[in-house]
């Protein structure tokens, strides 16, 4: 399926649950690996390319002004082609300006987007089941375009793409994975910028930018006594540690090899330290973990446990229940651990079952020799 086939799709949905004197908005910008990709909820009347006698592109936000600000305030669009959209009124776009401004964020490498693709002729809210019919043809595009980072506005759109209940107040700078075809996406959630969410706009765009500052990834290798370990970080700090036989590890062409890195430096000198059996600080990497709470809670508990010592599972379920007062499972936790993105450092290997040593992402014979080093 290519980008046009969805095109028929949406011409359909429009009938039935947009307004019928009014075309369906479909997307536009960067259709090849873009940078970003950006969510927006559904089109309405105000976009001067839903109109039946557009003969031009029909991509979301032609003919407004406010959102470009956005697009402005991130240096993702030029300042001569903002100044003509702000001196504009919708009725003065045509569908040559409107290629001029698509072509423009084509260059910045971003790709503009709405879940739901039926063009309303006001702003109303849309039900979530509607969306919900959108929601696998979003999927798809984002299949085919294949973005580094994917950032949805609102909490109604990152609710229903990321299927769960999302509060953008609660996850600013959150990153969330999404699988899409056996592929992990990374996704943000950000507060919607214009409409009546106008008065967010500045939030929005400082969540961007740190987005943005923080969009490339790194990785470089080390070569330890039981095989190679690859080291991840967005720049600044460590985000995976990984053994190359980790079922876990996330290893393609979208992490950049940058030997040079400060944090994979002093990551570096932790490992000599370690495999050397030495018991180097944790608090000397910095560390930057993208996960759920109840995750952080876990590997909190990690963290404490002493060089050569072991805990197991329903130890640290307990600890967990005194905390929150609710029951915890072994197995909750056990799946915690087992995602554990730092290995060594966050020591995973250190966490055993009632009866003895248990799974190991990276093959148990690695967890054996882990606890060996720390018994010398």
């Amino acid at each position: 399926m290519e980008l046009d086939d969805l095109k028929e799709k949406y011409d359909r949905m429009q009938k039935k649950y947009g307004d019928k004197s009014l075309d369906s908005i479909y997307f536009g910008g960067c259709i090849d690996n873009p940078q970003i990709c950006f969510v927006f909820m559904n089109p309405t009347g105000r976009n001067v390319a839903s109109s039946k006698s557009w003969k031009g592109i029909k991509a979301p936000w032609i003919g407004t002004k406010n959102i470009w600000d956005l697009f402005y305030s991130l240096s993702l669009i030029d300042k001569e082609v903002y100044e003509e959209i702000k001196s504009k009124s919708g009725s003065k776009w045509n569908e040559e300006f409107a290629k001029v401004v698509y072509d423009n964020v084509t260059k910045y490498g971003i790709y503009i987007t709405n879940l739901g693709k039926c063009t309303q002729i006001d702003a109303r809210v849309l039900p979530d089941s509607v969306f919900q019919k959108y929601l696998s043809y979003l999927e798809k595009e984002i299949e085919i375009i294949n973005p580094k980072v994917i950032i949805l506005f609102g909490n109604q759109v990152s609710s229903i793409f990321l299927k769960e209940k999302i509060s953008v107040s609660q996850v600013r700078k959150q990153q969330f994975i999404k699988k899409i075809k056996g592929k992990e996406y990374r996704c943000y959630s950000v507060y919607y910028p214009v409409g009546n969410g106008r008065f967010n706009i500045d939030k929005s765009i400082e969540d961007i930018k740190w987005i943005i500052d923080n969009i490339n990834y790194y990785k470089s290798y080390y070569h330890s006594p039981l095989g190679t370990i690859v080291m991840q970080s967005n720049g600044n700090s460590l985000i995976g540690l990984y053994f190359n036989s980790s079922k876990f590890l996330n290893d393609d062409e979208s992490f950049i090899v940058d030997d040079s890195l400060e944090v994979f430096k002093t990551t570096r000198e932790w490992l000599d330290k370690y495999f050397n059996g030495e018991n180097p600080c944790i608090d000397d990497i910095p560390i930057k973990l993208n996960c759920s709470s109840f995750s952080l809670d876990v590997y909190s508990i990690l963290k404490k446990i002493p060089y050569g010592k072991t805990m197991t599972y329903k130890d640290i379920a307990n600890e967990i229940s005194l905390k929150t007062l609710k029951k915890m499972s072994s197995q909750a936790v056990g799946q915690a651990v087992s995602h554990n993105p730092i290995s060594i450092i966050i020591p995973c290997h250190r966490v055993v079952g009632i009866k003895g040593l248990t799974g190991y992402a990276a093959g148990l014979d690695i967890k054996e020799k882990l606890l060996e080093i720390e018994k010398r």
